[in-house]
């Protein structure tokens, strides 16, 4: 008995009782002086069945406040993941305090603090509201420490935990009690750290935990990328400054400042003119015979995709027959190569010889059997797009990380959470006057392009290849096919954008090698495509290579040259380097040896 529980007047008698609800206490209900006596047995059993019927409520009660707790958490972690990804990329400031902001309202925590995470520097770094920067070592604190692990610490009493130190994870004008620290991850390194502290009501849960789990993969996506624009702005404006001054033109730089996306897309005329291509190049791309190495994004040749690419589609007359203007299809290329990442396989240079493989299909008599010249020059727009912006992670990873890509993707329905975002990047570019190329196709053609685009990039996720195989099939092999009917039509296209996305496995030996080597470093790591290729085995990258053939390759590419007359050259090139990879199997003198 304790006065200050049961008191406020005078406690005769008391019958207290445990609530429970599937064998476990939920709650203690308490009677407190019986009229006219005692509290007797029928007052206990009825007493028992009336906490039998208050469990089950209480239950549904806190059922159903989890649930609108959890729906709530839904709602503004998707409403913050917008926030973040409509700030502008070279806003970081603006960024870091809609992250602390979200992390907190979704929390319900009295306090958040980011830090950026500077691995050159080893610091962390916090930016406040008025713009304010405070750096601290990397070694201090419990944000260093999960800087350092990339672990996550729930800490209770925070300021009891080995790592406190005050000046990093204190709070102003209050004990601190509580904190979780979470970190977030960018291409697998630990970019930031959210760290929120005195957790309103208790102590931070395990779904706290797995709610700010999830908020630290959209922002550590959202400050990675901030973080590169604003590094690639600084080492532009640097180089630029050393050019000025070389020149004599320093006070040019007094008008410089890092651009936002929207502002990114040329629009002078002088920014639309291109490097003059060499005769032999004009005629070899148009060929077989070209090799994408000889302009690697590694080499001093790589800035001459974006015109060979200008001069792919103004060579297959698409400009004039379509009336686009030259200076639009330019900044179009061109923002489209800028939007590609540096990532060892799916880079521009990839979606240039895509665009160069369907360059031959499109060059056949035979094709137009098939395909309308409109249906052609989108079949190359979305060769030249279908992998923009794509991060070197499949939609496995993607999914199973929980990434925005991923989590967003599943919300809207989709499974393709790359090529849904492809779609949207691509979209972005064309939406934009400057750089639209559909402008003037007329309504009809518009909407046709627009459909027959989205269509065919959704159409190169791999998942779906058994889908898209067995339509074209029972299309080509039952005789069904009619060139009137666009449906028709958009099955052949999506399958010819299949054949150039996998066309590595039918370039020539070498070239094709090198492709191998490609995909495997940047399935095997995060690495960029600076990165050394040549210590590949040569043993895992033929098993990798034989087994993809097998597998994806000659299916399809068998298929396709039944139909498709003009694809058997490149399936007998498929074959040729099938066996190759199988005579290095096979022989015994290569184990243990590399690849280069």
């Amino acid at each position: 008995y304790q006065r200050r529980v049961h008191g406020g007047y005078k406690t005769d008698t008391i019958l207290c009782m445990p609530v429970t609800y599937e064998s476990n206490i939920v709650a203690v209900a308490q009677l407190i002086n019986k009229k006219d006596g005692i509290f007797q047995k029928e007052d206990e059993l009825l007493f028992k069945a009336f906490s039998s019927f208050a469990a089950v409520s209480l239950r549904n009660a806190k059922m159903y406040r989890d649930k609108v707790r959890a729906n709530r958490r839904t709602e503004l972690l998707l409403e913050t993941a917008d926030a973040m990804n409509n700030t502008g990329i070279d806003d970081m400031s603006n960024l870091i305090q809609r992250i602390s902001d979200g992390a907190q309202n979704i929390a319900l925590c009295q306090y958040c603090i980011v830090y950026r995470v500077a691995l050159e520097t080893q610091e962390l770094i916090a930016t406040g509201r008025t713009g304010s920067i405070t750096r601290f070592a990397l070694s201090r604190g419990i944000a260093g420490e999960v800087a350092r692990t990339g672990k996550l610490i729930n800490a209770f009493p925070a300021n009891k935990h080995e790592m406190y130190d005050v000046d990093v994870d204190g709070v102003r004008d209050s004990e601190t009690k509580t904190i979780l620290s979470m970190p977030a991850f960018y291409q697998g390194n630990v970019v930031g750290v959210i760290q929120l502290s005195n957790k309103m009501n208790g102590m931070f849960t395990e779904e706290d935990e797995r709610t700010l789990k999830a908020f630290a993969t959209f922002a550590g996506i959202s400050i990675g990328r901030t973080h590169l624009f604003t590094s690639l702005a600084n080492a532009a404006k640097a180089s630029m400054q050393l050019q000025f001054q070389r020149t004599g033109l320093t006070r040019a730089l007094n008008s410089l400042s890092p651009r936002s996306p929207s502002k990114l897309i040329p629009k002078t005329n002088s920014e639309t003119n291109l490097p003059h291509l060499a005769e032999d190049s004009k005629k070899v791309v148009m060929t077989r015979n070209f090799n994408i190495f000889d302009y690697w994004l590694t080499t001093d040749q790589f800035p001459m995709l974006v015109p060979l690419s200008v001069h792919i589609f103004q060579e297959l007359k698409y400009l004039e027959e379509f009336s686009i203007p030259q200076p639009i299809f330019v900044r179009f290329v061109k923002e489209v190569s800028k939007k590609y990442r540096r990532v060892p396989y799916h880079n521009f240079a990839h979606a240039f010889d895509c665009v160069q493989t369907l360059c031959q299909f499109v060059q056949n008599a035979e094709i137009h059997k098939y395909l309308t010249r409109l249906d052609t020059f989108i079949l190359l727009v979305a060769g030249l797009c279908h992998d923009i912006d794509h991060m070197g992670l499949s939609n496995s990873f993607l999914y199973k990380a929980d990434s925005p890509y991923g989590i967003l993707s599943h919300k809207a329905g989709a499974k393709s959470a790359l090529e849904v975002h492809h779609c949207n990047v691509t979209i972005g570019i064309l939406d934009n006057d400057s750089t639209n190329i559909f402008a003037s196709l007329g309504t009809d053609n518009n909407q046709w392009a627009w459909r027959t685009l989205i269509d065919a990039i959704l159409a190169t996720d791999m998942a779906c290849d058994s889908e898209h195989c067995g339509e074209f099939a029972t299309l080509m092999m039952e005789h069904l096919f009619q060139f009137s009917n666009p449906d028709h039509r958009c099955v052949v296209l999506k399958i010819l954008l299949k054949l150039a996305d996998i066309s590595n496995v039918t370039k020539p030996f070498e070239i094709s090698k090198r492709w191998g080597q490609q995909i495997t470093h940047e399935f095997q790591s995060t690495g960029t495509v600076d990165d050394k290729i040549d210590d590949v085995p040569v043993t895992a990258l033929a098993k990798a290579q034989c087994g993809f053939i097998d597998n994806v390759g000659r299916p399809m590419y068998e298929l396709a040259a039944a139909c498709l007359p003009f694809v058997q050259p490149m399936l007998d090139q498929l074959e040729a380097n099938y066996e190759l990879w199988k005579s290095i199997l096979n022989s015994t003198t290569t184990n243990n040896v590399k690849l280069t």
